[in-house]
């Protein structure tokens, strides 16, 4: 995972190279830690999970970093009268230091028993791989669509569609926070050949998280034009399409289930990594044949294809593979 997000970090410092970034070109640059900090806190948050710690695990990158940004940037306001993407950065990589600095002092507190450490000692490298690809390749699948949009279309144009995309992602906001819980209990009952046991988890997750989720996706898709004027003004409006077509790909997630948490949990780590692999390799494909004839909608309408792409076959190699029927409607 650190290789990854080495590399990742050397990806973010080579953006200074992009004629297309223009003056936000050292923002990147700036920025390159991110990804490294982010990966060495998760790594500390699924060992704290695997404990059964979940909520302690979740506050300092769900409360204590966003709240430490939000002071840092208020203290500056309130000291210079304005502040700069400069200062988000910086902000954000010093909340990010100290996030990781929390977790490590979570992890030390935690009383390490001979089982968890023999577990621990007895690890394999190479069982831990899919995990870094998992992780990296979702950052390909999350951003890919607003990089090259940025570079075959401008700032503006991705600028306009990152609000659309962000907004889209309050849409799989109850399933992380459910993976997050379900993970401990998945592994659990498939090592207990509980089989029963997590059929009925994965059905009831996946119809509870769906109808949960589809009031907010209906709300989004029929006044997607309302809510970004009303948030963002007219000039972002040309973004409200993409935002209908990645709502309908996030609600698709939903829908087909726990995919992902069941086979990361189960042992088949690998199959999710080549299903992530398969739509991030497509979601490039499309983005470039698409974004310049298409723009915003053609980035959406990419994004959405590989999604569907990827959790269709994490679908099938769940019920192949585990005999599971993942799906919300039973299948």
């Amino acid at each position: 995972m650190s290789c990854a997000s080495l590399s990742c970090c050397l990806l973010l410092a080579c953006a200074v190279w992009l004629p297309q970034a223009a003056g936000a070109r050292w923002l990147f640059v700036l920025a390159s830690p991110i990804p490294l900090l982010a990966n060495l806190s998760a790594v500390r948050q699924a060992l704290l999970q695997a404990r059964g710690l979940i909520v302690r695990s979740q506050w300092p990158q769900l409360v204590f970093a966003p709240s430490l940004t939000l002071i840092l940037l208020v203290a500056w306001w309130l000291w210079h009268g304005t502040f700069g993407a400069a200062q988000v950065v910086i902000a954000t990589i010093i909340a990010a230091l100290l996030q990781v600095g929390v977790n490590i002092v979570q992890l030390g507190r935690v009383r390490v028993n001979e089982s968890v450490a023999q577990e621990r000692d007895g690890a394999s490298v190479m069982a831990a791989l899919p995990f870094m690809w998992i992780g990296a390749l979702y950052l390909v699948m999350s951003r890919v669509d607003l990089i090259l949009l940025g570079t075959l279309k401008g700032a503006s144009a991705a600028g306009i569609y990152a609000i659309a995309a962000r907004a889209a992602e309050f849409v799989p906001f109850f399933l992380v926070a459910v993976n997050t819980a379900m993970g401990p209990k998945i592994s659990r009952l498939f090592h207990m050949g509980e089989h029963e046991k997590l059929q009925r988890l994965a059905t009831a997750s996946a119809r509870r998280l769906m109808w949960i989720t589809l009031p907010l996706a209906l709300l989004m898709i029929a006044l997607a034009h309302p809510l970004i004027r009303f948030f963002y003004g007219e000039r972002f409006l040309d973004g409200a399409t993409a935002l209908q077509i990645l709502v309908v790909a996030q609600f698709f997630t939903i829908a087909s289930g726990p995919v992902g948490i069941i086979l990361n949990m189960t042992g088949h780590a690998g199959l999710s990594a080549r299903a992530l692999a398969s739509g991030a390799l497509l979601n490039v494909l499309l983005n470039i044949l698409l974004i310049p004839r298409f723009s915003y909608t053609g980035a959406a309408t990419a994004t959405a294809i590989s999604i569907a792409c990827c959790n269709g076959l994490r679908w099938y190699w769940v019920r192949s593979h585990l005999r599971i029927k993942p799906s919300a409607f039973g299948a």
